[in-house]
């Protein structure tokens, strides 16, 4: 059976350094991207390869004042 730290760090060994290092809490486990410009690559990889069908979070963070003023 695969667990849920399985499948974060199959994504994180096809991706590597674009990946933060999974951090579980609760049960769940989240994964930071380092270039935003890769989330439909990693989305493409966790459907194709693993089985995902639903994407729960993408988070953003607005850093008032600077340029580019949002990330993802």
């Amino acid at each position: 059976m695969t667990t849920t730290a399985d499948l974060a760090q199959q994504i994180k060994g096809e991706f590597g350094k674009l990946i933060s290092d999974p951090v579980e809490f609760r049960g769940e486990f989240t994964l930071n991207l380092t270039d935003a410009d890769k989330i439909v690559e990693v989305c493409e990889f966790a459907k194709r390869e693993l089985g995902f069908d639903y994407l729960i979070d993408i988070s953003t963070l607005d850093h008032y004042g600077d340029d580019p003023r949002f990330s993802v």
